[in-house]
């Protein structure tokens, strides 16, 4: 899993097992290339449409946090995690449980 460093918030990247539909044999951008880019990123301007595109088709789900009671997934799974006073999360290669 590759990791991007930001003030206050890590973004982490990392590969799922989708079918052939949803994910190209050869990715557009590998884990390390997409955390290259989102190295750096200030609040609020984490990861643009495009990006999240290029994560998707490559398999790839970004996890950073947002605001102070959640963590956004964006990529190969779109979805928001409630994290209002703690606790965990699963997510596993298919899915967010």
């Amino acid at each position: 899993m590759a990791k991007a460093n930001r003030r206050r918030t890590e973004i982490l990247i990392g590969q799922t097992s989708t079918d052939n539909q949803t994910r190209n044999l050869n990715p557009m951008i590998t884990a390390e290339e997409l955390a290259a880019k989102l190295n750096g990123r200030e609040y609020g301007e984490e990861i643009t449409d495009t990006e999240e595109i290029e994560a998707k088709k490559s398999g790839l789900v970004v996890i950073f946090g947002y605001s102070d009671d959640s963590a956004e997934l964006r990529g190969a799974i779109n979805d928001e995690i409630g994290c209002n006073g703690g606790g965990n999360s699963l997510l596993t290669e298919t899915a967010l449980l």
